[in-house]
């Protein structure tokens, strides 16, 4: 955003959502960034300038303003205003109460507003009548970076960001394919069986023939090398192409599709999060988790056939019932998603649905990509 380069000072009004604050920053960052910080706020203020810090040159001041009382704020403005003598000042009145936003504006000659939708509104004696500008949809910003300012660090192992393109032809004609995927119901089992004797197992055993389509899949399966097949013996290569193709594969596909989507400003999978301010259930892993627009998408995959008479009532609304215990890890904007290979039982949708999660399953999957792009638009639309 050009027009804020002309600023050397912006001041900024810490709030419970951090990005208005931080967004212009990044956007285009001044030489100094002045905080005033309620007592409410200092964690938030802490972690607002650690950020900022990281990701550019500007040197952070805090102002301690108290309450928030008009009298406060109007010494901490004082405190900054002799500061600046000879530099050029803005100050963003996105955060703090209306009532911090009234008495900066009064001290500032200049001053802007983010809206929830990026749009800019600037005020003063620089914007004449006032001036509408957009944040850059394209603002780089990780995700590390998001979800530590909302809150939530990413933990060890680092979040993935590549998937293994040697494999990646037998996700792509699985998840296209509904008897293939279908199919991938007897494998996931023969593995389970396996891996539960043996963790480090590197062989399986069918009790019986396959059919055509398992025929299918296992040559697909050994055509990308993820498998030999011997009479009723499977025998893999890795511990890693066996987790393959359990299950990990269709993670790996649907962070494919999110990849080539446009707009996505930053995509991971298998990301490890610790939620800072929660002392019980804090650590968790987002399957798949993409930034579109400066909002947080978080997609959960499953291939478990939750129709099968063996899960109980509980299991099928484990999944659910953690995508919605996570709340709004990254903001009021946050959306969340159910991906599952297979048909869910109908509980599961009627919960996903009262908890505002968005489910794709069965044959939702050979079109990914296009719900995918609807998810970011409706989210774009709801602002």
């Amino acid at each position: 955003m050009d027009i804020l380069k002309k600023f050397d000072v912006q001041v900024c009004m810490v709030s419970a959502q951090p990005l208005p604050n931080l967004m212009p920053i990044l956007s285009c960052p001044p030489k100094t960034v002045f905080l005033l910080v309620t007592d409410r706020m200092k964690d938030k203020a802490g972690v607002l300038a650690h950020i900022i810090k990281r990701r550019t040159q500007t040197e952070v001041i805090q102002i301690p303003v108290g309450n928030g009382e008009f009298e406060d704020v109007e010494t901490g403005l004082l405190d900054i205003l002799e500061k600046v003598v000879g530099k050029s000042m803005i100050t963003n009145v996105t955060g703090g109460t209306k009532l911090m936003a009234f008495a900066a504006m009064n001290f500032s000659d200049n001053s802007f507003y983010v809206t929830t939708d990026n749009q800019v509104y600037l005020f003063g004696r620089d914007f004449g009548n006032g001036q509408k500008a957009v944040l850059p949809a394209d603002t780089k910003i990780s995700i590390e970076d998001f979800l530590y300012v909302h809150g939530v660090d990413v933990i060890s192992p680092m979040p993935v960001r590549n998937i293994r393109q040697q494999w990646l032809p037998f996700a792509e004609q699985v998840a296209k394919s509904p008897m293939l995927a279908a199919a991938t119901r007897t494998l996931n089992a023969v593995i389970a069986q396996a891996a539960g004797k043996n963790k480090q197992a590197l062989s399986a055993h069918l009790d019986y023939a396959p059919d055509r389509d398992l025929k299918q899949l296992l040559n697909i399966a050994e055509d990308c090398e993820l498998v030999s097949v011997t009479g009723a013996e499977l025998v893999f290569p890795s511990v890693e192409a066996r987790d393959y193709l359990h299950g990990i594969w269709f993670e790996e596909y649907v962070f494919g599709v999110v990849k080539s989507l446009e707009g996505v400003q930053d995509c991971a999978m298998s990301v490890q999060i610790d939620l800072l301010s929660k002392e019980h259930g804090r650590r968790h892993e987002l399957d798949v988790v993409f930034l579109a627009d400066n909002t947080l998408f978080v997609i959960e995959c499953k291939t478990r056939n939750y129709l099968s008479e063996k899960i109980s009532s509980d299991e099928r609304n484990t999944t659910i019932y953690k995508l919605d215990t996570l709340g709004d890890l990254g903001g009021l904007k946050t959306r969340k998603g159910f991906a599952s290979l297979y048909e869910l039982a109908s509980s599961m949708r009627e919960r996903a649905k009262g908890s505002k999660i968005q489910v794709w399953e069965k044959n939702d999957i050979q079109g990914l990509k296009k719900h995918l792009q609807n998810w970011i638009k409706q989210a774009r639309n709801e602002i």
